[in-house]
């Protein structure tokens, strides 16, 4: 409980953040919101856990004309969601304690969240949570969490120590999924479809190649790097097993 309440105080200092609350990786953002994008029919359901500000449903309304409601447990990132938001329903709720709305809200056609789960700090938790999805949905409903990977992180530091760069380490306020137990857990009326790598030619070019350069011309790196930019240019599927972030799908069964 206290660790948790630290996790809130974290992202609600960030609403004061104006173009930092959800992540540093503008770019990183922008490709996650054009994704979901792209995933999401027109004039459809939304449910966004762990909302924050609202960024990525207000530009759902906008481009897919969806229905959406966002829950997110820091109340200052619920206020900042609201303004301009009339067509949008913003809950502040603890993500936990979802299953609370099982009856108030109607089955969606999409659930979506977007790095949520991952601020979640115990498998025993972010499990618990994934288990109450059921209750949001139909038997067509789709269930997409764009979550780091912890696998694909270890995979990163392989070679970041072949090049003598640091080990990246997952922030203090996340636990990044582990994709051996996603896959083999047994959740509770809903089933994986897939785990997928998104963004993996970015992540290698900008942790371990641009990070290696940057410490040659003894300089830091920046997310808007040329490199890191070419990185985006690239298709994503061109190199492998380095997707930090992932989408991991799920059915109702």
């Amino acid at each position: 409980m206290i660790k948790s309440k630290k996790v809130q105080n974290y992202w609600s200092k960030r609403a004061d953040k104006k173009n930092l609350i959800c992540t540093n990786d503008k770019l990183l953002e922008k490709y996650e919101i054009k994704l979901l994008t792209s995933e999401i029919k027109k004039n459809s359901t939304v449910l966004d856990i762990g909302c924050g500000d609202g960024t990525l449903l207000k530009s759902l309304h906008k481009s897919k004309n969806i229905k959406g409601v966002g829950i997110d447990f820091s109340n200052s990132l619920i206020n900042l969601a609201k303004k301009n938001s009339k067509s949008l329903d913003f809950k502040c709720l603890d993500m936990l304690k979802i299953n609370s709305l099982k009856n108030k809200l109607i089955n969606f056609d999409y659930i979506i969240s977007k790095r949520a789960v991952q601020n979640l700090t115990s498998w025993k938790n972010q499990k618990y949570f994934i288990n109450q999805l059921h209750y949001f949905c139909n038997k067509k409903t789709k269930i997409i969490l764009i979550e780091s990977s912890k696998n694909s992180l270890k995979n990163i530091n392989y070679y970041r120590k072949k090049l003598k760069l640091k080990k990246i380490k997952m922030p203090w306020h996340n636990l990044y999924l582990d994709d051996q137990k996603i896959l083999k857990t047994k959740f509770n009326q809903i089933k994986l479809v897939n785990i997928n790598e998104i963004f993996s030619t970015y992540y290698f070019i900008s942790r371990v190649l641009n990070a290696a350069l940057s410490k040659k011309i003894n300089k830091s790196p920046r997310y808007n790097d040329l490199l890191n930019i070419i990185g985006w240019l690239l298709p994503q599927e061109t190199i492998k097993n380095f997707s930090q972030l992932k989408i991991y799908k799920f059915n109702k069964k």
